[in-house]
């Protein structure tokens, strides 16, 4: 894919796909869930851009927060539409960094865009990731706010490297995701159902839901029941 497209025109457009894939719960407050995409659209030729090259775009021209709103705006507008249909369903937001650095302005505004949208803040769950530029603190500080506005927090893409479980205990979620399909990835079964037990045990004692991303066919539902 070439890099020769106009950030500005897209953020400014909506040149973006949003795109939402399933989650799977056993927790019976969360038996259904939705997990946000976006993509970008050439304003040129239709074709369409990876979020990477989004964002790679869209920081060497230093619009990357520009970007993330427009994601999430569109996003939650998206899901608007199945949220008028079905009442019992939770929409997750990966969460970048440029959003929680900011995360006094950051957190009123998605609360406005929830509302002007009709989405309740109590339907959505802001997927928090590992970020090299900020300290625990600030990530803290960022979920603790969040949640005094009715968010949930969730850890995202469990399973998708070797990790030590310090994230779980240090931000303590609401929903801890697993990524099926990084899991399966991991070269050492051992390890993958060591994983997958101390998680299970980790988040029973904690009092955290877990979820399961990546189910796309029968065998990895069996796989994937923890």
């Amino acid at each position: 894919m070439s890099d020769d497209f106009n950030i500005r025109d897209i953020i400014n457009n909506g040149m973006l796909k949003v795109l939402f894939q399933t989650v799977l719960s056993h927790h019976k407050e969360f038996p259904k869930g939705m997990e946000v995409f976006v993509k970008g659209v050439n304003p040129v030729d239709g074709s369409v851009i990876h979020p990477k090259e989004l964002f790679d775009k869209a920081a060497s021209e230093g619009c990357i927060y520009d970007l993330n709103r427009k994601m999430v705006e569109m996003s939650i507008e998206s899901f608007s539409r199945f949220y008028k249909i079905e009442k019992d369903i939770l929409l997750y937001i990966n969460i970048h960094e440029s959003l929680v650095k900011e995360a006094d302005i950051s957190i009123q505004w998605l609360s406005q865009v929830a509302k002007t949208h009709g989405v309740p803040t109590e339907v959505i769950a802001f997927d928090i990731t590992d970020y090299k530029h900020l300290s625990v603190e600030a990530v803290k500080d960022f979920i603790r706010d969040s949640r005094k506005s009715g968010f949930y927090i969730s850890i995202d893409d469990i399973g998708k490297s070797y990790f030590n479980m310090d994230r779980i205990l240090v931000y303590n979620p609401d929903i801890i995701k697993i990524n099926q399909q990084y899991l399966d990835q991991l070269p050492l079964d051992s390890y993958r159902e060591l994983l997958k037990k101390q998680i299970s045990h980790l988040a029973h004692e904690m009092g955290i839901v877990v979820v399961v991303t990546g189910i796309e066919n029968v065998d990895v539902l069996t796989e994937a029941v923890i």
